[in-house]
């Protein structure tokens, strides 16, 4: 029996048979249990004030300007990197372009350049694109001396091959046909592979890169099946062609724009495609996009990304995030990295 049981049966004892007692005993009841609720009250509200409380001294202990984690919606680790060669995570470093060629160390690898010069993945060579009056000339240095000097008409998207020193380019000719050239930068000599044999409506614009093994090269088909806000719909075809034969090899039955090995996890389960917001991380199996990323960004392995993105507050940032949107750190970009085109990031061997 409860206390409040017990203290009423209390009272109705001792008042009984005594007249004019039974309204005491009730007014003594009733005020007991407003005396009661009132405390109660009182403890309520003084839990909820404390909370409040500490809601507001952990938000102001924030600060405002902290990058937040897009998946998960906490603060990310952040550092500053300035100087060329500067470290991002094990086997990555990060130069900025276009003068790559300042850094042709033999155990980086450059991933993509983004325009200028660039270093093959041995390290032995220097590409170095320039614009003439009879289209592209490519040059070809070792040791800082030109070796090969090759005239490509109708050339574009230069790209070293990710596993050895053989420039992709893409080949347009005066019917507006496309295909692709490699060109060994050891003998200069020039593989060129135009038009590719697939039917003509395939490709227009387009560019050709590199599958991540260096044996195939790679383009999305012509027709733009991304929806009116440039999202992946699982529709079109990406075709891939033998590098050395120029033979169409296989086709994926989805549209993805990639831009060269970079964009494909390791492991071969994943692609960037790339938008006008950014890349979007598409899964192959499933055929679906599964995270629209806040900028461009490679495949760092098979769980990393690296994106780069650039926002009015912080500037330009470097982001090491996870498959699933989670950012591990961002890196704000300063010094040598905030001139010219956007960083060229290279692999570590």
């Amino acid at each position: 029996m409860s206390q409040e049981a017990l203290l009423r049966e209390a009272i109705e004892a001792m008042t009984t048979g005594v007249r004019g007692m039974d309204g005491i005993a009730a007014t003594a009841i009733a005020r007991g249990r407003r005396i009661r609720r009132r405390q109660r009250l009182i403890a309520a509200a003084a839990v909820v004030l404390l909370a409040a409380a500490g809601a507001t001294v952990l938000y102001q202990g924030r600060p405002a300007s902290a990058p937040t984690n897009i998946a998960a919606g906490v603060p990310s680790p952040v550092r500053t990197l300035s100087e060329p060669g500067a470290r991002i995570l094990a086997g990555w470093a990060l130069v900025p372009g276009p003068a790559v060629q300042e850094f042709p160390q033999p155990d980086l690898r450059v991933l993509r350049a983004d325009g200028g010069d660039s270093v093959s993945p041995t390290g032995r060579f220097v590409m170095r694109a320039t614009a003439g009056s009879d289209g592209f000339r490519l040059s070809i240095l070792r040791d800082g001396k030109e070796v090969h000097n090759v005239a490509l008409a109708g050339a574009e998207a230069f790209q070293w091959s990710p596993v050895s020193d053989i420039v992709l380019t893409t080949l347009s000719n005066v019917e507006g046909q496309k295909g692709f050239a490699t060109i060994d930068a050891e003998t200069g000599q020039v593989q060129s592979h135009l038009p590719v044999s697939i039917p003509a409506s395939f490709c227009g614009p387009c560019t050709f890169s590199w599958y991540p093994r260096g044996n195939e090269v790679v383009v999305r088909q012509a027709e733009d099946f991304t929806d009116a806000d440039g999202n992946f719909t699982g529709r079109g075809s990406t075709f891939l062609f033998d590098a050395v034969t120029g033979k169409a090899t296989r086709n994926l039955p989805l549209q993805v724009n990639v831009s060269g090995p970079g964009s494909w996890s390791p492991n071969g389960r994943y692609a960037l495609s790339e938008t006008e917001r950014g890349s979007q991380l598409i899964d192959l199996e499933l055929r679906q996009m599964t995270q629209q990323l806040p900028g461009r960004a490679w495949f760092a392995n098979d769980e990393t990304l690296l994106v780069i993105r650039s926002t009015p507050e912080r500037g330009r940032e470097l982001l090491v995030m996870k498959l699933d949107g989670t950012i591990t750190e961002v890196i704000t970009l300063a010094g040598a990295f905030t001139k010219g085109n956007l960083p060229v990031l290279v692999i570590r061997q």
